[in-house]
Parts: C-alpha cells; structure tokens; sequence
C-alpha cells in the first residue's frame, strides 16, 4: 500500500503510553491478529476529525478495581 504518511496514536505494548507517531501506509497490518476478527486487512479510512474517549467501568465487585476501556470515535 502506497500513500503519504499521516498521524497515528500508536501503543507498542500491553500497559504502555499511548503515543502519537507519524506512520506511512506501508506500516499497517495486512493480517489482523485480533483473536476474534482473523483475516485481510485491505480498508483504509480517511479521518477528518476524531476523539479519543475513556469509559471506566468497575471491574469487579470490589468498589476499588477498575476497568478503563478506550474508545475512538471518528468522522470521515
């Protein structure tokens, strides 16, 4: 995939900061290796405007464990 190089928010790991990179097309998986959604990767989208929201949730029953999800929301 051929293109020009745009901004991403980009996590390397499980449990590290999030960070904002410049990637090019090339960078992005051909080959999801999400569990639950295996297979091509061949959809680009191109996003005027996004935001990145957080939804904390408990965890378990105890009133101090928490769960943070984050969800991006975004407009072409």
């Amino acid at each position: 995939m051929s293109g020009k190089p745009f901004r991403a928010v980009v996590t390397r790991a499980e449990g590290q900061v999030a960070k904002l990179e410049e990637l090019s097309p090339s960078a992005l998986p051909s080959v999801s290796v999400v569990k639950r959604a295996p297979g091509q990767c061949d959809t680009v989208v191109k996003v005027e405007y996004s935001s990145l929201n957080f939804k904390v949730m408990a965890k378990r029953k105890e009133k101090r464990s928490y769960l943070s999800i984050s969800i991006v929301d975004f407009c072409s």
